[in-house]
């Protein structure tokens, strides 16, 4: 009691709340209760409560693909951009915060959810603003990776460094059919790629790849900042910026996936994170060779017998811009059309495991 009072105390000085890990349920059952598909390395909870439904602002009209809602209540960007339906009487998106949907069969909210069904709903949507404004203004958009971007750890096989460079483009390929990031308003998008050797606990030796797509923010002001032929702006690199990260073959040390969104497994990196498993092992095992105990990473996750450069795990990780950004989009206060807004939408709106399915496949490219 004593304990939970402290930390009341703590979260109501400092602004502190526990992390989202905190949820994580201390046994796995068999299966879970809902009636939900099964995830044999998934976390499931015995069920999921249900929220009671609630009264939004109204739809008022959509220009240009974008829609406008009535003002909410309360301010917060997400009720300021005018985007989202608000519950009456806060400032909350619905199937926001704490209102967020549970993954299947578990009592764990997605947060992100808001933000990516957004963009399922109205993928032509638009930056709102004047024209000349840097938040409207279309950034440069690099089509393509380039060899020039590619950074190889010594010693690593040609054929491997073509292999994981291909890969790594056609991911690349699919975070830009999002039409919000070919539109790229106020940010530019580019990205590199750096190449390594990795190995599971037990020594199996795979090949890896770590592609970062960086989205610097357009400030037209900037020194330096330029506008192209084609109209689009180009902005010299900059600090810490939002972007996302696409990780092939790195042992999942965070625990196993959290449970399924729409389809696609959800693992805590340490923060949400699409997740592809393209093998029969688990990432993680008992503990104990009997079974039982709590979930350990996989000592022989790696299969030696497959190609060093298939792609057994994949993650895709959005990243914010800052720590104010990214508890904004775990509280629903992020507005959907913010850069990180989007990033978090283009990780999740994929469907990922075909298009690694297809990158292992014997007609693609692989090496050892």
């Amino acid at each position: 009691m004593r304990l939970v009072v402290a930390a009341a105390i703590l979260a109501t000085a400092t602004g502190w709340v526990p992390q989202v890990r905190a949820q994580i349920p201390a046994t796995i059952p068999d299966r879970p209760q809902s009636g939900a598909t099964y995830d044999p390395y998934g976390r499931w909870e015995l069920r999921a409560p249900e929220d009671r439904p609630v009264e939004t602002t109204r739809l008022l009209r959509v220009e240009d693909g974008t829609p406008f809602y009535e003002k909410g209540d309360y301010d917060s960007p997400a009720v300021e951009s005018r985007l989202l339906p608000i519950i009456k009487g806060s400032n909350l998106p619905a199937g926001a915060g704490p209102k967020s949907p549970y993954l299947p069969g578990t009592n764990l909210r997605f947060a992100y959810h808001y933000l990516i069904d957004f963009w399922r709903a109205w993928p032509q949507a638009k930056v709102r603003g004047a024209a000349g404004e840097s938040r409207t203004a279309a950034g440069a958009v690099a089509q393509r990776l380039s060899r020039a971007a590619v950074f190889a750890d010594p010693g690593l096989p040609k054929a491997a460094v073509d292999t994981l460079f291909a890969q790594a483009d056609a991911l690349y390929q699919a975070v830009l059919k999002m039409p919000a990031l070919q539109r790229a308003q106020g940010m530019a998008l580019r990205g590199s790629v750096w190449m390594t050797r990795r190995k599971d606990i037990a020594g199996v030796e795979v090949y890896s790849f770590r592609l970062v797509i960086g989205a610097p923010a357009l400030h037209l002001a900037t020194p330096g900042a330029k506008q192209g032929s084609d109209g689009r702006w180009h902005v010299p690199e900059q600090g810490h910026n939002a972007g996302i990260a696409i990780t092939s073959n790195i042992p999942l040390r965070g625990g196993p996936a959290w449970g399924r969104y729409h389809g696609t497994q959800v693992a805590f990196l340490p923060d949400f994170a699409a997740l592809v498993v393209a093998g029969d092992r688990p990432t993680h095992v008992s503990e104990f060779r009997g079974g039982g105990g709590k979930q350990v990473e996989n000592p022989r996750f790696f299969d030696p017998a497959r190609p060093k450069t298939d792609i057994q795990i994949l993650t895709v990780e959005p990243g914010a811009s800052s720590p104010i950004e990214a508890r904004l989009a775990h509280q629903g206060s992020l507005s959907p059309d913010t850069i990180y807004g989007r990033l978090i939408a283009a990780s999740f709106l994929p469907d990922w495991r075909p298009l690694v399915d297809r990158l292992n496949s014997p007609g693609a490219p692989r090496a050892q």
